[in-house]
């Protein structure tokens, strides 16, 4: 199991710390309920159009390395994920 530290949304000079190392952040709280709901259906929604497409046998790699790419941006899932208060 990976071991990732998570940061309180409010511990703005540690998220930049951690993205600096680690080049990601898992930041609590950064969305609200719904908002993680809308992300996580158009996550399930996504990932099963691509899986449709391309079955994970013929993945390249196979299962986890489908990607969501910019053109995606256009939808809410997406778009409510960029300019957050």
């Amino acid at each position: 199991m990976l071991d990732f530290e998570v940061i309180f949304h409010t511990e703005i000079d540690r998220s930049v710390s951690v993205f600096n190392r680690d080049g990601f952040v898992i930041i609590r709280d950064a969305l609200t309920p719904d908002q993680l709901a809308l992300a996580q259906s158009g996550t399930r929604r996504e990932m099963a159009n691509q899986m449709a497409e391309i079955p994970v046998e013929r993945a390249n790699r196979g299962y986890a390395r489908y990607s969501f790419n910019q053109q995606r941006i256009h939808l809410p899932e997406w778009y409510q994920l960029i300019d957050l208060p």
